[in-house]
């Protein structure tokens, strides 16, 4: 018998900034990054013969958290990676919910009926996790092995794999660096346990406190739509959410004239570069990017990042800093650079909290502003 401890990866952009991620091959956040430390305290004294991952770098820096406590080294396996989503790759969640309701109510329900122009089917993917599983287990014959996968791969393969009582069971969403257990004998494999995420803790967890699968199929207003804000139509929109930014910011409006950012944001739109966000029906936010800035030095630049006040501290603002990469990954930068204002306090919190720092200062309106850098 061959011993499988199966784990998914830990949070990478795609899960932390609610986008769809599949093929897309993301790193790992901050906390990811902390999730994988975790990961790997918890098999310091499991024994191991191996360790495997997908080629997707999420799962392999996964798998590295736990080869480096056991003195292995990462061995890649394509088969693990996650579903092909197809012409879904890196679109935010929100908009899949809305653009392709029906196809979305599948891929949360029944992902046998789902079919995407691109995407893999579950049945293939299925096909290919198990005949992974069996060439490792047949390789491992009598051994003790990890291998680290993806969300919805394991979530297809764990739909048909029986129990002790020979059942098998729809399986909850797996949280990021989840364990969960196989074994492997005459070709057949059996799950043991799953889902095991106890080497967390709760400040840690990523998929424990989100709320997109509580509800398989409903309208799930955590995750942003982005829609492009034309400013001939909601320039007035876009004078007071920048109204509102500059007073939270400076404590009153001295210094700020509406026309000017106005005329600055229609001089340098294009397709993209300007969105509004919304939370089902409900306006949220803008994000407003750059792609020659001055001040940038090449990199891709953030003008504008606003969030509405009722819905701060939600992590929409996550989301719109998620589109900014997204983006600006697609015109071949390495970095996102943006300012912020000296006073504004909460807001370099939050641009650290999403890896940014500090590369210099410069002149404001009013008071100095600080530019921050993020590598891409």
């Amino acid at each position: 018998m061959t011993k499988i401890y199966l784990i998914r990866h830990a949070e990478a952009e795609g899960n932390f900034y609610r986008r769809a991620q599949g093929h897309y091959d993301a790193p790992l956040t901050d906390r990811g990054l902390k999730q994988a430390a975790a990961l790997g305290e918890r098999f310091r004294e499991i024994p191991l013969d191996a360790v495997y991952a997908s080629d997707l770098r999420r799962a392999r820096r996964t798998a590295q958290a736990v080869a480096d406590v056991r003195g292995l080294t990462v061995q890649t396996e394509p088969d693990l990676r996650e579903m092909g989503l197809g012409i879904w790759e890196d679109l935010p969640w929100g908009n899949l919910m809305e653009d392709y309701a029906e196809q979305y109510e599948l891929f949360s329900t029944d992902t046998e009926l789902w079919e995407i122009e691109g995407a893999e089917t579950n049945a293939a993917v299925r096909e290919r996790m198990m005949a992974a599983l069996k060439r490792l287990a047949e390789r491992h014959e009598g051994q003790t092995i990890a291998a680290v996968s993806h969300g919805m791969a394991l979530r297809g393969l764990f739909s048909v794999l029986p129990d002790h009582t020979g059942e098998t069971k729809v399986p909850v969403h797996s949280e990021n660096t989840a364990v969960s257990v196989v074994h492997a004998e005459d070709g057949e494999l059996r799950l043991v346990s799953h889902n095991d995420f106890e080497h967390l803790p709760p400040e840690l967890r990523t998929v424990t406190w989100q709320t997109w699968w509580r509800d398989p199929g409903g309208r799930d207003l955590s995750s942003l739509i982005f829609r492009p804000l034309d400013l001939r139509k909601d320039g007035q929109l876009y004078m007071d959410c920048y109204a509102d930014a500059w007073r939270f910011a400076h404590g009153s409006l001295q210094g700020f004239d509406a026309e000017v950012y106005l005329k600055d944001a229609q001089r340098r739109t294009a397709p993209e570069t300007l969105m509004a966000a919304y939370s089902g029906d409900t306006f949220a936010g803008i994000i407003n990017l750059e792609e020659d800035q001055p001040l940038a030095e090449g990199a891709g630049w953030i003008s504008f990042c606003y969030v509405v006040p009722e819905l701060r501290r939600k992590h929409f603002g996550l989301q719109l800093i998620g589109h900014a990469i997204s983006w600006f990954r697609r015109q071949g930068k390495t970095a996102l650079r943006l300012c912020v204002s000296e006073d504004n306090t909460a807001a370099q919190r939050f641009y650290k909290a999403c890896g940014f720092h500090e590369t210099g200062r410069r002149k404001g309106v009013v008071v100095p502003l600080i530019i921050m850098e993020k590598e891409l």
